[in-house]
């Protein structure tokens, strides 16, 4: 069969290892092992190198991290503000009425994306993925056709966008965007009418869309953020260093290792002195703490590693302190995976399915994390059981191959 990738999020070199795109290469590799012969529509903006010899260079590099023969086109779309439509009110009252008019969806609400997806879908794919809402929006734009569309809606962008507007808008004046939400509500609505299936991170997610929207989330299926769980535990480390891991590309994760390294911490280090922090992803400059001075000597920022897996062996905490943002954090998963107890917010572990006290700790205020990283500093028997415990749920519940075959089940039916 054939099928049709829609995305904005363009993984163009290894560095794009963030929870969206991880969530994609499962996807992927889901929808190529169900056989289907894959073209990968990327919607980038403009200064995205696309030139023929470009596009081959990156469509080498996909084939190799999907290992799938896929096809690759890239369509450049200009931004809304390029195209000079109105001013920044007009913009703002536009959104409060159409959900593609909305700051998140206006990149892609062009005659350049419109025209893009047109000729991709011409080819007639039997299967049409859409990944994520602003892809969405898109196919909204163009009449139902005889594909069977899949959406992977993955963080339900209503809540998402309306925490983050509440508590860390970026001007004061961006909470007025909050006007924005219940048309994109709308929109989440007509996405789910049109899609056969539409995945979602976590039981609490399908259950909100349910009560909002009742039959119309009749197709919402279940495809909870996994990663490839290691067959046996790593043991406790002897290091007392406690471990944050995320791309700073993403706004929650910069105010959480902001608020880790100079709230948390300096509590941590207080009782215990010879702690370290290691903070690990992709741009930490954008982290207010990183340009600190003078810089704490018990932190350290890598930046982007590599191989992940370098980085846990040493680490005996990994801790989360998400304060904004939906969906389920990959971050959480994956250090459940390596064994290394984990101490988040409520919201940080949202929609996972880690008991707290046994399998995580969950706390709030900034001395009550410190105290919950320090117990597990000063007491390595501890720390070991809850990385035990967290990580045989995690291969019952978040392991990779398992979720991969469940959605390849989903395609091919």
């Amino acid at each position: 069969m054939n099928a049709l990738l829609v995305s904005t999020h363009f993984p163009r070199d290894a560095s794009y290892a963030g929870g969206v795109h991880r969530r994609l290469d499962m996807l992927m590799e889901a929808l190529t092992t169900a056989g289907a012969q894959v073209t990968a529509l990327f919607l980038v903006r403009p200064e995205v190198g696309s030139s023929e010899p470009e596009r081959r260079a990156y469509e080498d590099y996909l084939r190799a991290r999907w290992s799938a023969p896929i096809s690759l086109q890239l369509a450049p779309v200009r931004r809304i503000e390029q195209e000079g439509e109105g001013r920044a009110w007009q913009r703002l009252l536009a959104g409060a009425y159409d959900f593609r008019r909305t700051a998140q969806m206006r990149p892609v609400y062009n005659d350049d994306a419109l025209a893009a997806v047109r000729a991709a879908l011409a080819a007639s794919p039997e299967i049409v993925l859409a990944h994520r809402l602003d892809a969405m929006s898109v196919l909204l734009r163009l009449p139902p056709g005889a594909a069977k569309v899949f959406f992977d809606l993955d963080d339900v962008e209503h809540v998402s966008t309306f925490r983050r507007l509440a508590t860390s808008p970026q001007w004061p004046g961006e909470r007025l965007q909050l006007l924005h939400v219940p048309a994109m509500m709308v929109g989440e609505r007509q996405a789910l009418r049109r899609a056969r299936a539409t995945f979602v991170c976590s039981e609490k997610d399908k259950d909100h869309l349910g009560r909002l929207f009742g039959a119309a989330a009749a197709g919402v299926r279940v495809v909870p953020n996994a990663t490839a769980i290691p067959e046996a535990p790593l043991p406790v480390s002897p290091d007392r260093t406690v471990l944050f891991v995320g791309t700073f590309q993403y706004p929650p994760n910069v105010d959480a290792a902001d608020r880790l390294v100079r709230s948390i911490w300096p509590l941590v280090r207080a009782r215990v002195p010879d702690a370290r922090l290691v903070v690990v992803g992709k741009g930490p400059e954008t982290v207010p703490a990183f340009s600190a001075s003078p810089r704490d000597e018990s932190v350290t920022f890598t930046g982007f590693v590599d191989d992940i897996r370098t980085v846990y062996p040493r680490a005996r905490v990994v801790c989360c302190p998400i304060g904004t943002g939906a969906g389920t954090r990959v971050k959480i998963v994956e250090a459940a995976g390596f064994a290394r107890p984990v101490v988040s917010t409520a919201l940080g572990a949202e929609g996972l399915e880690f008991a707290d006290g046994s399998e995580i700790l969950l706390r709030e205020t900034d001395a009550a994390l410190a105290d919950a990283c320090c117990e597990l500093l000063l007491d390595e028997p501890r720390a070991a059981r809850i990385g035990l415990a967290a990580w045989e749920r995690a291969r019952a519940i978040y392991d990779r191959a398992t979720t991969v075959r469940a959605l390849r089940d989903i395609f091919r039916s």
